[in-house]
């Protein structure tokens, strides 16, 4: 809509100058001209978010298979290693965690994530990451219904910048395919 008036209003500013026509922001014309652009613009916006939501994955068919099974996966993470990014937006913070192993798995810090959106120092968020995680989720679906961190605090290091689009971003509470080697190279600036 903003854009449409923007247009609207330098056409009638071309007007005005070249055909001495009136079309500015106090003329009949502007009015009529948003109030038909009005509900276009509100169809287009309904149409989007109807696309939008169309595209979510549908966890019925999972969760009813969850729910039927009656049965839980619980994981347990031993964690030696911890690194942490910031994504540039917000700031929110993500961290990284590394078992004996190699396994990499992903954390989401959204307190962080919060704070940076309320103008406030993500880095004040009070997630720490810890040595062991135990995780409980549903099966079929994934769907994460407990998380309990406890043991030693993990040392990290000053956030990386993160400079991939959120769709690259891997998935909270998650194992990552991504090497710990390769974590700056591929989600850090270095990136592009």
């Amino acid at each position: 809509m903003l854009a449409l008036t923007v247009v609207w209003l330098a056409l009638g500013w071309v007007a005005g100058k070249l055909f001495g026509v009136r079309a500015g922001l106090h003329d009949v014309s502007t009015f009529w001209f948003l109030a038909l652009c009005a509900p276009v613009c509100a169809v287009f916006a309904v149409v989007s978010s109807i696309r939008w939501i169309r595209g979510w994955r549908d966890l019925r068919p999972q969760l009813t298979a969850d729910l039927a099974a009656a049965e839980v996966q619980e994981e347990r993470y031993t964690f030696v290693q911890a690194k942490r990014f910031q994504e540039p937006e917000h700031g929110g913070l993500m961290y990284f965690l590394r078992t004996a192993d190699d396994v990499v798995f992903t954390n989401h810090d959204f307190e962080s994530q919060q704070l940076g959106t309320n103008g406030e120092d993500p880095l004040a968020s009070s997630y720490r990451p810890q040595t062991r995680l135990v995780i409980v989720r549903t099966p079929s679906s994934g769907l994460v219904l407990s998380r309990q961190a406890s043991g030693n605090v993990l040392d990290v290091s000053e956030p990386v910048e993160m400079d991939v689009d959120p769709e690259q971003w891997p998935q909270d509470d998650e194992p990552c395919s991504i090497p710990w080697d390769q974590l700056e190279a591929r989600l850090g600036m270095a990136a592009r």
